[in-house]
């Protein structure tokens, strides 16, 4: 089976050999549980972003996973609406949009890929507002010298600077800030 043969699998064998992907097996043990050749195996990884790992494929429910993000990629193969595939996974139409959208398009999203980056854009801990903006932590500081309390710091940042997002913070981040 040539590089495009990966398209004469059928969805649910392919779902089964990213299953046994995640399970560490390898191509040849896969191909043998499937029917098909380590190398056609290796076709259809490649297909949706080569290498897949355990602690990729679990993801929060609220989360788009790679099982979803795999489903996505099936459903544009067959040419299916945003619509039809967010109704598919019990997701809003949105999620589906701005995932393909994101992540190369129709005819570019590679499932692997998009889960990947989702899941560096998830990792923690990320710096903090306050970490990476001199301007809001020196006027906080300041603020909270003046004995100020976190919700009263807040209200008057918005107040102040409107639709200046940098110059916006949660009372809850600024807890946050001083509790760590």
């Amino acid at each position: 089976m040539g590089q495009e043969g990966w398209k004469k699998i059928s969805p649910e064998t392919r779902r089964e050999i990213y299953r046994l992907a995640v399970q560490g097996k390898t191509h040849r043990e896969i191909g043998e549980a499937v029917g098909y050749t380590g190398r056609s195996v290796c076709n259809v990884l490649l297909r949706v972003g080569g290498v897949v790992r355990k602690e990729m494929w679990e993801q929060p429910s609220h989360r788009l996973n790679l099982e979803d993000r795999i489903e996505i990629r099936l459903g544009l193969e067959r040419q299916q609406s945003f619509r039809h595939i967010a109704r598919c996974l019990n997701r809003n139409v949105s999620t589906v949009s701005r995932e393909v959208n994101a992540n190369g398009g129709r005819t570019r999203y590679q499932p692997m890929g998009a889960h990947r980056r989702a899941y560096r854009r998830g990792l923690r801990p990320k710096p903090t507002k306050l970490a990476t903006n001199p301007e809001l932590r020196t006027r906080v500081i300041a603020d909270l010298l003046r004995l100020w309390s976190p919700e009263q710091i807040a209200t008057r940042l918005k107040d102040e600077f409107g639709d200046d997002v940098t110059m916006r913070i949660s009372h809850e981040t600024i807890y946050k800030s001083l509790y760590i």
